[in-house]
């Protein structure tokens, strides 16, 4: 299987990167931070709520999807707004769809094709 390893991260000045994902050491205590795969020896700090790795896929319109992105699934006869996550503890590792129904938590078993990117958790203050 060959999926393109990446990562993006958001940065308040600068707005979103995507690159490699690397630690910064800092005597304060260390930080996220993208090293963007075509600009050399730049690296940005980003903040660490907003890193989610990329899934390998793209959704209907060919947006990359990346963990931490609320889409929307066709054929959701409830319309509701689902989170990409990694998920290391439901029977395998992978990127599942996620979706909170009246409190109880909800998983997909996969990201399923169609979906569409809607925004993500870091920017939607409806998630």
């Amino acid at each position: 299987m060959n999926r393109e390893i990446k990562f993006r991260g958001y940065r308040p000045d600068i707005g979103w990167k995507i690159g490699f994902l690397t630690v910064i050491e800092d005597p304060l205590g260390d930080r996220l931070a993208i090293k963007p795969m075509n600009e050399r020896c730049v690296t940005y700090g980003v903040r660490p709520e907003s890193v989610g790795q990329y899934t390998g896929l793209k959704d209907r319109k060919g947006i990359e999807i990346y963990e931490g992105d609320i889409v929307k699934v066709p054929g959701d006869s409830f319309n509701r707004r689902w989170t990409v996550v990694w998920d290391e503890n439901s029977g395998g590792t992978g990127f599942f769809l996620s979706s909170h129904i009246k409190g109880v938590q909800q998983f997909s078993i996969y990201l399923k094709p169609g979906i569409e990117v809607l925004g993500n958790i870091l920017e939607d203050s409806d998630t």
